[in-house]
């Protein structure tokens, strides 16, 4: 479970951090993304969703470095 978790993290932090990086249009097709770009644009959704995935793979990598097993028993 801890495995799954730590991968799960990097996974969605590099898959946000590239769409952000190389303007994938699947990141703005949901209803609750052209919400989000309605109200702080759509290069504001990407600034977020690149500071969001570089979060999550930090997160990730101290959670893969780190002793943060506790936090899944």
């Amino acid at each position: 479970m801890a495995l799954f978790a730590k991968i799960l993290f990097l996974g969605m932090g590099i898959y946000m951090l590239l769409g952000s990086i190389l303007k994938w249009d699947n990141l703005l097709k949901g209803r609750k993304e052209a919400r989000l770009a309605s109200l702080i644009g759509e290069t504001g959704v990407r600034y977020f969703y690149g500071i969001l995935g570089a979060l999550l793979i930090v997160v990730g990598v101290m959670m893969f470095f780190g002793n943060y097993d506790f936090l899944f028993q």
